[in-house]
């Protein structure tokens, strides 16, 4: 039956699927453009424009003259089908899944597979012998595996890639193959002849895969926009780039005349340019929401409306370096500075869409000296994070860079329902070092300056307790992982950072079970001076990338997982720097997180990888500082929304250069991500230093967040009262609380 699509009920009973497109076109050349990528597949198949579409839990559709011969029809696959590859009759195909596993259907016979076999990477596709007598698979790494008849050629396993490869197309006599990664680098193998790629160039979105020509003297690049890149003989004949997308690209497939080619994006819709024919699509077979869930590569950006700008009352907080929490239905936010006592920050609460709630609940006064002559004991300048909302739901825990008795910060609690405020421990100081040339910040017993929040977490004892990071002190001097009651009772100190472990933590940790995960902003590896244009450019990385780590409660053991290893512009490793704060997020069995810096651009990156440290990818390379379009520099965490999706904040970058929002949907492969929103700067807000805040409603959700800089010019002109505290003076716009909608 043409166009009809088979195994319907099958990906409808499995909706969560993610579509994987295998558009099988008909009697392809020899060696035609077969491909995979994280999502999708797209080869050649039998007599007529035909395609086949297969799903990541092995369904299969078949349009136009492509026949069916069968699918997996078990929801319950260890590893999602990530390729396609057709027979040379059209008659048959294989699947192939991420850990390399294939299945074969028609007159696909099977060679052999990785199935069951150790993969360092995972398999992201797999591409035919023009015989039909063999099929070749690629890994994420660049690593290829023969059977059959293919032979081996070569491959990029071992070797340091920038950004993982996603796909893989044959030369048409079969006696060579192309690689093709994420940043458009081309890696060509036995006669396969390179005629360009993208890569060194920046790329506003990543390549997900690549077409040959029937000549095998040019090839086509695809990225997740629908921008399409064309080297060789290869002719362009139409993009999706700049078009609004429900889901990103994921492939294409070159028609077996190359005049021609389609692309396939995550949902199952077929695009169909030159001579190459429509059939049909997926989309809207699987029933509910794409797996991809609200990835819109190329829809336009959201509205950030503003609901208050800090420093136009002269008690007001300004310029907000955190986050804020949702609790009982109330924002609840701090300054770093502002308040009473004009330098230390404040608290305030408002209720979402109420401006005219806003309120200050407490203006930190540190140890500053009030007109009685008398020294304060409060704690001052809060940094990054959000409030922590305690095991009672009504009390907020939070910490603070400066202030209390030995004005090196410290830890509070504020009861949200009779406003009691308490400073739980001030930290004791930098006690100078016996040895002040090599630690010049010197010893303390329990830490110094904690730059972000204590977290409530579950003990081995079965109580609820905080646990937190300082910047300093420890037995090292580079800072420490602590632990209290909640009441402050019990400090101890459970690990002293110090350099090659990661020294120097901005962020905070999260617990998996009995264990700790987090990130450290320095230590680990240091780049080399000499792959830097000047002191400047190498201040940021000189104390180390910053490492990702794990603290097992249990057996009080401390491990690095992830050593970043960022070498610098002039030698760069495509590795992330510097995690400036925030911390981890789990999804499925995946960390992820973010870098502020490094990269390829210099403006960081969003990366993942498994709680044991292996399998790390780079999902997304960030934009460079001070440019426009893609965001820059995040310094926070991924926080969950409805889906599955992830978002977090930008400091640069955006269309004015002034930071933004970002979502990004984690997925086979390297996922979706777009620019949600951009701050406008002035009165639209600028420099979104840490996290947003989810706050559902009937029509979708809220993201809820405060600029660092922007809104509307400031009235206030303070007098430091605490000499000890930073002597920073007010911008001329102090920061602002913001809103994105993100309908459903």
């Amino acid at each position: 039956m043409k166009g009809a699509v088979y195994k319907r009920t099958r990906v409808v009973a499995a909706a969560t699927a993610l579509v994987v497109a295998a558009l099988a076109v008909s009697n392809p050349i020899a060696g035609s453009a077969t491909h995979a990528t994280h999502a999708t597949h797209i080869a050649n198949s039998a007599p007529g424009p035909s395609y086949r579409l297969v799903s990541a839990d092995g369904g299969v559709f078949a349009y136009g003259d492509s026949g069916f011969y069968g699918s997996l029809d078990t929801p319950n696959l260890r590893q999602p089908i990530v390729g396609m590859a057709p027979t040379p009759s059209g008659s048959g195909y294989w699947l192939v899944a991420a850990d390399g596993g294939v299945f074969s259907f028609g007159d696909a016979n099977f060679y052999g597979s990785m199935g069951g076999q150790p993969l360092s990477h995972p398999i992201v596709g797999m591409a035919p012998t023009p015989s039909g007598s063999g099929y070749w698979l690629v890994a994420a790494d660049g690593g290829v595996f023969s059977f059959g008849d293919a032979n081996f050629y070569g491959s990029m396993g071992a070797q340091h890639l920038g950004q993982p490869v996603v796909g893989m197309a044959v030369a048409p006599d079969g006696n060579g193959y192309w690689l093709v990664a994420a940043d458009g680098g081309v890696f060509s193998f036995g006669d396969a002849i390179f005629v360009g790629s993208k890569g060194g160039t920046p790329v506003s979105y990543p390549i997900v895969g690549m077409a040959a020509t029937s000549s095998g003297e040019g090839y086509w690049l695809v990225a997740a926009d629908g921008g399409v890149f064309f080297f060789g003989d290869a002719n362009f004949f139409g993009s999706m780039g700049g078009q609004p997308l429900r889901n990103p690209i994921v492939g294409m497939a070159a028609t077996p005349s190359g005049t021609g080619y389609w692309l396939v994006a995550g949902d199952g819709g077929v695009f169909a340019f030159g001579s190459a024919g429509y059939q049909g699509s997926a989309v809207g077979v699987v029933d509910g929401s794409p797996t991809l869930g609200i990835t819109g590569a190329g829809l336009p950006q959201q509205a950030i409306t503003i609901s208050h700008s800090f420093g136009n009352a002269a008690t007001d907080g300004w310029q907000p370096w955190g986050s804020i929490t949702l609790l009982n239905g109330q924002l609840w936010g701090r300054t770093t500075y502002g308040g009473t006592f004009q330098q230390g920050g404040v608290i305030w609460t408002m209720e979402p869409g109420l401006p005219t709630s806003y309120r200050i609940v407490h203006s930190f006064g540190g140890n500053a000296t009030y007109e009685d002559g008398t020294i304060g004991s409060d704690v001052a300048n809060p940094h990054h994070d959000s409030l922590r909302v305690g095991p009672d739901g009504r009390t907020l825990y939070g910490a603070a860079l400066y202030g209390g008795t030995d004005n090196e910060g410290g830890v509070y609690a504020l009861d949200t329902t009779t406003g009691i405020y308490t400073v739980l421990h001030a930290f004791d100081g930098l006690v100078p070092s016996s040895d002040s040339g090599s630690n010049p910040k010197g010893l303390t017993d329990d830490g110094a300056q904690p730059h972000s929040n204590a977290v409530p977490i579950m003990a081995s004892s079965g109580q609820t307790v905080l646990v937190g990071m300082t910047a300093f002190g420890g037995s090292e001097g580079a800072g420490t992982l602590y632990e209290m009651g909640l009441n402050g009772s019990n400090f101890t100190v459970l690990h002293s950072f110090a350099d090659a472990d990661g020294d120097v933590p901005h962020g905070f940790v999260i617990q998996i079970g009995s264990v700790l995960y987090g990130m450290t902003r320095l230590g680990g590896i240091k780049a080399p001076r000499s792959n830097f244009s000047s002191d400047d450019a190498f201040n940021p990385y000189k104390d180390g990338n910053g490492v990702v780590f794990s603290y097992d409660l249990t057996t009080s053991t401390y491990t690095v997982l992830h050593r970043f290893a960022y070498t610098g512009p002039l030698g760069q490793t495509g590795d992330g720097a510097v995690p400036d704060h925030g911390g981890l997020t789990l999804v499925g069995n995946r960390l992820y997180g973010l870098t502020t810096l490094g990269g390829p651009d210099g403006g960081g990156e969003l990366f993942s990888l498994n709680a044991d440290g292996s399998d790390y990818r780079t999902d997304h390379v960030f934009g460079p500082p001070g440019g426009t379009g893609d965001l820059s520099e995040p310094h926070g965490t991924l926080i969950p929304g409805p889906g599955g999706t992830l978002f977090a904040l930008a400091a640069d970058g955006g269309s004015s250069k002034n930071g933004g929002v970002l979502e990004y949907v984690p997925g086979v492969g390297t996922g979706a991500y777009r620019v949600l929103a951009s701050f406008t700067g002035g009165s639209g807000g600028a420099v979104g230093l840490d996290n947003p805040v989810v706050v559902p409603g009937p029509d979708g959700i809220t993201l809820y967040g405060m600029s660092q800089l922007g809104g509307i010019d400031s009235v206030i002109s303070p007098t430091p009262i605490a000499p000890d505290f930073d002597p920073k003076q007010p911008a001329k716009a102090n920061g602002t609380i913001w809103s994105v909608a993100v309908p459903a």
